[in-house]
């Protein structure tokens, strides 16, 4: 079948990678606090205390 397609073009299909993957995760959406800072300090806490 890839007789009917021409050559792959490696910065062509990683740019529409890039692009997908752009329109799916826009830059930023993840910035930010997760979890409020109380949270992560009980989390924080814990992680100490189980470490020792």
């Amino acid at each position: 079948m890839s007789d009917f397609y021409d050559p792959a073009d490696r910065s062509e299909s990683i740019a529409t990678i890039h692009a997908a993957l752009a329109d799916a995760f826009p830059p930023g959406a993840a910035a930010g606090g997760r979890y409020p800072e109380e949270h992560l300090r009980h989390m924080d806490s814990e992680k100490s205390a189980t470490a020792s």
